[in-house]
């Protein structure tokens, strides 16, 4: 599933769930004054009072975290705040390409869309879907690497 709204900035976030439940939500959940709470849903750049959100503060956390070799702590803190919407993070691997060309490549790539493509259409289970598809991007992925590789 698509998002439909990409953050930039955590202020962002602050803002939409000030427009969705308003900010008492916010206020009462936080127990924080309202200047403080709308200090987090404004832009820093047109904002006197520049509060840092509590956003803000769990990416430090995590910055933190990865320059202290412990990556894995704040993967495992991300995966449970996705759980919450029924996602998880999905680690990023090094791939290579299978093929010395492109034009192979693009073939193979070809071959496992229409694979893809016969499983959708049919009655697999999601988990089925889902794993092929992560192949799929896996598979693309070696193509872009071979790409770079070229230039």
């Amino acid at each position: 599933m698509k998002t439909k709204f990409n953050l930039k900035e955590t202020w962002q976030f602050f803002k939409q769930v000030n427009q969705i439940f308003g900010i008492r939500y916010l206020i009462k959940l936080y127990s924080r004054k309202k200047t403080a709470v709308y200090s987090w849903c404004a832009d820093p750049k047109y904002c006197v009072t520049n509060k840092r959100n509590p956003l803000d503060r769990i990416r430090d956390i995590f910055v933190d975290l990865h320059k202290a070799g412990k990556t894995d702590i704040a993967i495992a803190a991300i995966n449970l705040l996705l759980e919450s919407v029924d996602y998880e993070t999905i680690p990023f691997k090094e791939t290579k390409s299978v093929n010395s060309n492109i034009k192979d490549e693009c073939l193979n790539n070809f071959q496992a869309m229409a694979k893809l493509q016969e499983v959708l259409l049919s009655d697999k289970t999601p988990e089925q879907v889902r794993s092929l598809g992560r192949k799929l991007k896996e598979q693309i992925d070696g193509t872009m690497n071979l790409f770079d590789d070229m230039e």
